[in-house]
């Protein structure tokens, strides 16, 4: 457990001491899942689903979670039930890790609002990208992120996902917002390996800044140029097997990190399946779903595997060694 938490609603830390805990001395070496996100039949929010995949992705060994994201569906969620997966998380976590929000919108007052009340509920840190509808210059997307950070006055990861916002923060660009006192980190998911490694060898000597891969098949680039941990998907359904990658890494078991890097690496390509990241997520939601932790439904626009294509899928995982539970 880590020194110092947010275990309660309503429990108070500065923004000293929450940015402490979210400095690259702290996270090193940190496997923070993008958790997915349960819905029942209705497209509600399942709360014991969400408690039980908390506590999968915790036990499994890894750091700490990066909820309502990408991997989380969170802009098919309404501002209320956003909200209240913050509490479910808060609550469940009870200071076992480290919390990042998604707070990512198209409207800025919408974004401070749910960033208000997630940190009021007790998340960690906040984490955003760039809003998709227009398309924006580099000063514009800097005041996006700094006028998120003044407004919520909390900490704040920039989040880098071009595959979806159809934006990309410049080098020039984060290393600007990076000396902002509440921007605290970058997860940046751009899959491409040059930046990841310009980004690494950018930040490698910060301790003020942190920088997370996101992008699961360039991690080994992304650590061995200065990145402090990565954000593995795939921690959702194998969190003992990501949380092991990391130690291996940690640890210069370079044969290990190879063997576990190549299994996790197949996986993603049978979830993946060439069919981009939505059908990937409805994949990786129906993989998890034969565990028991939840149901594969998915919230409109996304659409959740036919029963014939869980059946396949569920005959591929299970030939790499993924059964049910």
């Amino acid at each position: 457990m880590r020194e110092k938490s947010i275990v309660q609603l309503g429990d108070y830390m500065s923004i000293e001491e929450k940015t402490a805990l979210l400095t690259p001395k702290a996270l090193r070496g940190s496997a923070l899942v993008p958790m997915i996100t349960p819905f029942d039949e209705k497209g509600d929010l399942d709360e014991k689903a969400v408690v039980r995949l908390v506590d999968h992705i915790l036990d499994g060994g890894c750091q700490g979670i990066v909820a309502c994201g990408t991997t989380g569906e969170a802009v098919s969620m309404s501002r209320k039930m956003r909200i209240r997966l913050a509490e479910i998380c808060v609550k469940s976590m009870k200071g076992r890790g480290v919390l990042l929000f998604g707070i990512g919108d198209d409207i800025l007052e919408r974004s401070v609002e749910i960033g208000k009340a997630a940190i009021e509920a007790g998340v960690d840190a906040l984490i955003a990208h760039l809003p998709s509808y227009y398309s924006i210059t580099e000063p514009q997307m800097e005041k996006w992120f700094v006028d998120l950070a003044d407004r919520i006055n909390a900490p704040i990861f920039l989040y880098n996902i071009p595959q979806t916002t159809g934006l990309s923060l410049s080098l020039a660009a984060v290393k600007r917002l990076s000396h902002h006192p509440l921007i605290v980190g970058i997860k940046d998911s751009d899959a491409n390996e040059r930046r990841q490694i310009k980004l690494g060898r950018m930040f490698s000597k910060r301790k003020d800044f942190a920088y997370l891969c996101g992008a699961g098949e360039l991690v080994n680039s992304a650590m061995l140029n200065g990145a402090v941990g990565f954000t593995p998907s795939l921690g959702n359904l194998l969190p003992e097997l990501v949380s092991k990658l990391m130690k291996c890494h940690s640890n210069g078991d370079e044969a290990g990190y190879v063997s576990i890097s190549n299994s996790l690496n197949e996986l993603a390509k049978v979830l993946q399946g060439g069919r981009g990241i939505s059908r990937g997520l409805s994949s990786l939601k129906a993989a998890v779903s034969r565990t028991r932790l939840c149901k594969p439904h998915m919230l409109l626009p996304l659409a959740g595997l036919t029963s014939s294509e869980r059946t396949e899928l569920g005959k591929s995982i299970k030939i790499l060694g993924v059964g049910e539970s």
